[in-house]
C-alpha cells in the first residue's frame, strides 16, 4: 500500500494516495498491536506519519523498537517518516535502536518449538 500511495501522490493523485496509506492501516490496525511483527509494526507506523498521525506514528514504531525492531539507518531515511523524523521521541527511539543487544542462542526442542535466550 505504500508504494501504490506514492505512485498515486506522484502522478498528482492526493486522495488516491491517502485512500492505499489508509488501506495499508486497516490492514494492520484491526487488532492487538503487541500481537503484530516488529515489521509490521514499522510499517503501521509508515502508514500513521504519511496519514499525518504522528502521535499513533511514534507508538508503533516505540512499540516495534520494544520488540526488537532496530534498523536505525532505514528507519532514519525513510521518506515514509518523515512526518515524524523532526519530533524528539523519534531520535530517541533512533538512539534506542543504535544501543547493542545482547547476542540471543536458538535452540529447538522437540515437537518444534524454537527457543531463545540471552548468551
Amino acid at each position: 500500500y505504500s508504494r501504490l500511495g506514492w505512485i498515486r501522490r506522484g502522478i498528482g493523485n492526493e486522495p488516491g494516495a491517502r485512500e492505499a496509506w489508509q488501506m495499508g492501516e486497516s490492514a494492520l490496525a484491526h487488532g492487538d498491536p503487541n500481537s503484530l511483527a516488529t515489521d509490521e509494526l514499522y510499517n503501521l507506523a509508515c502508514f500513521r506519519s504519511l496519514l499525518g498521525k504522528p502521535a499513533e506514528a511514534l507508538d508503533a514504531l516505540s512499540l516495534a523498537v520494544d520488540k526488537g525492531y532496530n534498523d536505525a539507518g532505514w528507519t532514519a531515511a525513510d521518506d515514509d517518516l518523515f512526518a515524524i523524523a523532526h519530533d524528539p521521541r523519534f531520535a530517541e527511539l533512533l538512539a534506542k535502536m543504535k544501543e547493542p543487544k545482547p547476542a540471543t542462542q536458538l535452540w529447538q526442542e522437540p515437537g518444534g518449538v524454537t527457543r531463545t535466550t540471552p548468551t
